[in-house]
C-alpha cells in the first residue's frame, strides 16, 4: 500500500482517532457493533457511532458499512462508503455526492479483524496512513 493513499475530512479523522484512543469502546471483530456481552465495536463501528452518530440499533449485527441503510442524517465520509460500478449499496442519498470507490473501510476491517490490531494501534495507523483533507 502506498503511504497516504487514503484521505478523510480532517475533523472526521481527528474525532475517530480520539474515540479509538479514549478507552470508552470495547473492541470486537466481525461486526460493527455487538451487544451480546456488553457493548463491543470494531474500529469502523467506533467511527460510525462516535463520529457519524449512528445509533447502536442500526449497527447491531452488521458486518460492514454496505449492510447499513445510511441516511443523510448521519455524517459518513464518501471515503468510507464503498461503491461498486458507480452504484452505492443500500445508500439513500444523492449518488453524485459519493466517491467512485474506496478501500479504506476494507483496510480498517483487515487491521481490526485479521491483523487483530488494538484500537490504539489502528489509531496510529490512521494517523500515519490517512491524510486530512
Amino acid at each position: 500500500m502506498k503511504k497516504n493513499a487514503y484521505s478523510l475530512p480532517e475533523e472526521y479523522k481527528t474525532k475517530w482517532i480520539e474515540a479509538l484512543e479514549s478507552g470508552e469502546y470495547h473492541q470486537d471483530e466481525g461486526c460493527l457493533f455487538n451487544d451480546n456481552c456488553g457493548e463491543y465495536y470494531c474500529a469502523l463501528g467506533v467511527a460510525l457511532k462516535a463520529v457519524s452518530g449512528i445509533p447502536n440499533y442500526e449497527l447491531e449485527g452488521r458486518s460492514k458499512i454496505e449492510d447499513l441503510k445510511i441516511s443523510d442524517k448521519w455524517w459518513v465520509p464518501n471515503e468510507l462508503v464503498k461503491m461498486y460500478k458507480n452504484e452505492p449499496l443500500n445508500v439513500d442519498w444523492d449518488k453524485s455526492s459519493l466517491s467512485e470507490h474506496s478501500s479504506l473501510a476494507d483496510e480498517i476491517m483487515y487491521l481490526n479483524d485479521t491483523e487483530q490490531m488494538s484500537f490504539m494501534e489502528i489509531a496510529v495507523w490512521i494517523d500515519t496512513n490517512v491524510v486530512s483533507k
